[in-house]
């Protein structure tokens, strides 16, 4: 149960990119939504290989493609399966259930099922470590 007052409620609402279903914002608990999380180590990947991991509660898949790492929600906008266990063609993935395509670096969507685009995270290389930040809520 939330222990919210209903206008505290109600200011952590947000809807998703299509304006369509209200989100709740998750409770940060004192840490920015925008803080860098460290996801894996700079040359733990291969070229084409990706990993999953949680950023404040959401799946993102971070890939390896020519040496530059891409970060993108683990999830097809066609029926909010994952997608990272896709097949990935340069720099496209492929949804495992339906075959709709989406851009890696861009999260654009490619091809029919789906029609909207894949949430992008920023990533950064600090210390030998690869990382990845939520920038949704900034």
């Amino acid at each position: 149960m939330l222990s919210l007052s209903k206008h505290e409620w109600l200011s952590q609402i947000h809807f998703d990119r299509a304006g369509r279903s209200p989100v709740l914002k998750p409770n940060d608990n004192g840490k920015k939504m925008s803080d860098w999380i460290d996801a894996v180590d700079e040359n733990a990947l291969a070229n084409g290989e990706n990993i999953v991991i949680d950023v404040d509660g959401t799946d993102v898949a971070i890939f390896k493609i020519d040496d530059k790492f891409y970060a993108i929600e683990d999830v097809c906008t066609h029926d909010g399966a994952e997608i990272a266990s896709g097949r990935l063609e340069g720099d496209e993935i492929i949804c495992p259930r339906h075959g709709a395509r989406f851009c890696v670096k861009t999260g654009e969507v490619k091809s029919p099922p789906a029609y909207e685009n894949i949430d992008c995270f920023p990533v950064r290389i600090e210390n030998g470590k690869v990382q990845v930040r939520d920038n949704r809520w900034d």
